[in-house]
């Protein structure tokens, strides 16, 4: 395996045309989000929707071509970052997450945008729900070790070869323990019961998200055997 800490080289996003993405197996390091999205590599989100698109000209399109976010979908996707943060990652929170107003409108959203343009704010009563998301989470006496572990793995990035026909992969897990053999993936969700959780897996992909990951980081180099799921509502 080659273990690569590319901090300093990938900070700036703008650089990422320039950087040399790994050919083969390899585990990154560090790796800014925004590099490894705009990087080289099928990953199994891009597998995904092609096979839920109608044909391969209309997935095309609707990559060459996306729609803007909504509203819903933009809390959501802040509402998902600040929870990798505050479980992963809680000596970051209070620098990463900022309190926001009781909504998106007017000049109090506007002022904090402009205060802090690389904070993910959220929503006051979003952001009330965290201390007890993340006191809950890191007081399970099964969870903790896990997340806890010293020679855990935070959003590293993993490229290997398929094997049949040579294509590039990649994939980003949440989390890795080696000293558990765990993949961790933290999942936001509005229902938490085994049966609608189990709905919402499928539809997602999270069954294809499991083998893709395990598979893949074994292929890159690394040592895991299980996938643990976290769901958080």
């Amino acid at each position: 395996m080659e273990l690569i800490n590319q901090a300093d080289d990938l900070a700036e996003v703008e650089d990422a045309p320039a950087i040399e993405y790994p050919n083969g197996p390899a585990i990154i390091a560090d790796m800014p989000n925004e590099v490894y999205h705009a990087g080289k590599g099928t990953s199994k989100s891009t597998l995904w929707s092609f096979g839920g698109s109608k044909s391969p000209a209309h997935f095309r399109h609707n990559r060459d071509n996306p729609k803007p976010k909504t509203a819903a979908q933009i809390n959501q996707f802040a509402m998902g970052s600040a929870i990798h943060t505050v479980i992963m990652e809680p000596h970051l929170f209070e620098e990463a997450v900022i309190r926001g107003p009781s909504d998106r409108r007017g000049k109090k959203w506007e002022d904090l945008q402009e205060a802090y343009p690389d904070a993910n704010i959220l929503l006051d009563k979003d952001y009330d729900g965290m201390d007890c998301l993340r006191d809950k989470i890191h007081c399970d006496d099964c969870l903790a070790p896990i997340l806890n572990h010293s020679k855990t793995m935070i959003e590293h990035s993993a490229f290997w070869n398929d094997h049949e026909i040579g294509m590039l992969c990649k994939c980003r897990p949440d989390l890795v323990n080696p000293a558990h053999g765990l993949i961790v993936d933290i999942k936001t969700t509005g229902d938490a019961t085994p049966w609608e959780f189990a709905k919402i897996a499928g539809d997602l992909g999270y069954h294809a998200q499991e083998n893709w990951y395990t598979n893949g980081w074994m292929d890159a180099g690394g040592a895991v055997h299980q996938w643990l799921c976290i769901p958080c509502c």
